[in-house]
């Protein structure tokens, strides 16, 4: 709570270790402990002090991390380190980095005393012990605001007023709780002078379902009105935290309905709390891994979650992101089916949709006959069926299937996959997805496809008859045994684009980067195609002859491809193309600083900007 004062002498040795704890190694060494170098007293009380350090890195090595701490009354610091008093070890708490905190009891009030801490890992040799922390067992003020809070989000909604929701802060950044919290709205933004003309909410925050959150309603708000949202910690000293994150939040009906793998939410199991879902509600999911086991209502034929075909507009959101809201079909059957079908007719007619946000997926299975009913044949990890359907921020990995290991967008609706990565899939076509026959655009933005297989086409994705826009997406280190290494590409509507992606390192016999086949037009361009491993880069039947594929090609970069760099024959060349190595850095995908990817190492006549997903990722 309060850092110590200047003229305090606390020295505080905290040694990572289990207990004891010398200058030499008890048993065979597993590794050393970095050091802790940052030691400090933070707080007192008129029996003790907290004390507060970086977490040394490797914490997670064989053993696991311990401490020894060990004190000494101010001018005994002289005695050898075994003739101090040891305190209780603090725990290993906080991973590698972090900071981390520990009260140590038991003190004569009024005396300055000198510690010491060291670590280990198991039973491998100590660290050297950390510099001193000084202190004395007193009360002292206390001076450093409570933390910002960062997860601001809205929770409810009606008519007139909407409710929001936050995370306990931490009282002076880590330690404790905030004693309070002020929130407050206007129609402006709430930073600089805006916070002090706001309104303040008079409702007391209540509980969250999530015992470490808030939530607060504010009510009286006018129909329609868009409204600026924040709030800022308070602890018991009156200190006042920096402006958390700002929400804009308008009334109108919207529920948050929370789901926690214990069954202590809103809904015992999700799939209950996704078929309860309306238009504008969010299905909070909490951190933890939610299995076919411990959900116990998976379907043999669709999947372990389910979106039906009557429902649209809501989301799915992993609470604490996809590391740590884990969907896991555990091999027996395809984790997520999501539904689609059309609202209206005619010009007003819309595709149903929903938002699945934060999530990873894994363990997904789907090896049945293509076509026929049983069991599922397409998107192990998801498959968007007659949807309208956003998936962003979600990691698949590690499930199997016919088409689309990953991923299976299949029939109307243009569903699009933004900022996730697909990596290690499996499928007979398309190992990270699988993309077909959509009229309205489907898409890929900001995303990382590396490490699938196809055992026949597609080792990244295969697309086939649909309206295709992607960018700023790696395809890194996937395999076809037949052809399309990175992307197997095929009739795609008037209009498809493929623009300012990487597609390095791939591998199939015929066209080991991008294969064209049938009868189509695609725009290429800013991509980097290098280092493709089997036939060409760039694959195209037929191109330039009437009923085969044209390849409209603009500011790309080929180079080091097994089967050739040059484009296809009958390509339409539109200028910037160059083949050129990348010089790209050690994780073979980044471009270097002297890279010919970035603009400032080429003459850009043709204004290409940076060619491939990536920005400058080593050197200068």
């Amino acid at each position: 709570m309060t850092k110590a004062m200047l003229a305090s002498v606390l020295f505080l040795a905290l040694a990572a270790a289990g207990c004891g704890g010398s200058d030499s190694p008890s048993g065979p060494d597993s590794g050393v402990a970095a050091q802790v170098t940052d030691l400090e007293v933070v707080a007192g009380t008129a029996t003790g002090v907290t004390l507060a350090w970086t977490v040394p890195a490797d914490v997670d090595k064989a053993g696991g991390l311990a401490y020894d701490l060990r004190y000494v009354t101010l001018g005994n610091e002289g005695l050898a380190r075994d003739a101090w008093t040891p305190a209780p070890a603090p725990a290993a708490q906080q991973p590698a980095g972090q900071r981390q905190q520990h009260v140590v009891g038991g003190l004569a009030g009024g005396v300055t005393y000198v510690f010491s801490l060291a670590a280990r890992y198991g039973t491998g040799a100590w660290s050297r012990p950390s510099p001193p922390a000084v202190g004395t067992a007193a009360a002292q003020p206390d001076i450093t605001p409570p933390a910002r809070v960062l997860d601001l989000a809205q929770y409810a909604g009606n008519a007139t007023g909407v409710s929001v929701a936050w995370s306990l802060a931490g009282d002076d950044t880590i330690h404790g709780r905030a004693a309070a919290y002020e929130v407050r709205y206007a129609t402006a933004p709430l930073a600089g002078a805006g916070w002090s003309a706001a309104t303040p909410v008079t409702a007391a925050p209540v509980a969250h379902p999530n015992p470490g959150k808030l939530v607060v309603a504010i009510d009286g708000l006018a129909p329609g009105q868009a409204y600026h949202v924040g709030v800022k910690a308070v602890d018991d000293a009156g200190h006042v935290s920096g402006l958390s994150n700002t929400i804009v939040v308008q009334p109108g009906s919207m529920r948050t309905l929370y789901v926690r793998q214990d069954g202590a939410g809103d809904y015992a199991k999700l799939n209950d709390a996704i078929h309860g879902a309306v238009a504008g509600d969010v299905v909070l999911v909490a951190p933890g891994r939610y299995t076919w086991t411990n959900q116990g209502d998976g379907d043999a034929t669709q999947g372990l979650f389910i979106v039906r075909r009557d429902q649209t507009d809501f989301t799915i959101r992993g609470e604490g992101g996809a590391g740590v809201t884990i969907l896991d079909a555990e091999g027996q059957g395809r984790v997520m089916y999501v539904t689609g079908g059309t609202f209206g007719s005619g010009d007003e007619r819309t595709w149903a949709g929903v938002t699945v946000e934060g999530f990873t997926f894994t363990g997904g299975l789907a090896p049945g006959v293509v076509g026929e009913l049983g069991p599922p044949w397409a998107g192990a990890g998801i498959a968007l069926h007659l949807t309208d359907t956003l998936v962003r921020d979600c990691v698949f990995r590690g499930n199997r299937a016919v088409e689309g290991g990953g991923v299976w967008m299949g029939g109307q609706g243009g569903s699009r996959l933004e900022n996730c990565l697909i990596e290690d899939n499996d499928a007979e076509y398309g190992g990270g997805v699988y993309m077909i026959n959509s009229e309205p655009v489907m898409s890929l933005s900001n995303c990382v496809i590396r490490d699938n297989t196809a055992t026949l086409a597609g080792g990244g994705s295969y697309i086939n008859n649909v309206g295709l826009e992607m960018e700023s997406t790696l395809v890194y280190g996937n395999a076809a045994f037949d052809r399309g290494g990175g992307l197997y590409v095929a009739q795609l509507h008037d209009g498809s684009w493929i623009e300012g992606c990487s597609i390095v390192a791939n591998s199939a016999p015929v066209a080991s980067g991008v294969r064209l086949a049938y009868p189509m037009t695609l725009a290429f361009a800013r991509n980097l195609v290098a280092f493709n491993v089997g036939g060409a880069g760039l694959d195209a039947v037929d191109a330039g002859t009437g009923s085969g594929a044209v390849l409209e090609a603009h500011c790309n970069l080929q180079f080091g491809n097994g089967g050739g760099n040059g484009l296809p024959f009958g390509a339409v060349d539109l200028g910037g193309n160059l083949v050129a190595d990348p010089l790209l850095c050690g994780d073979g995908y980044s471009p270097s600083a002297a890279s010919p990817c970035l603009p400032a190492n080429r003459v850009d006549i043709h204004d290409c900007g940076v060619i491939g997903a990536l920005d400058q990722g080593c050197g200068g």
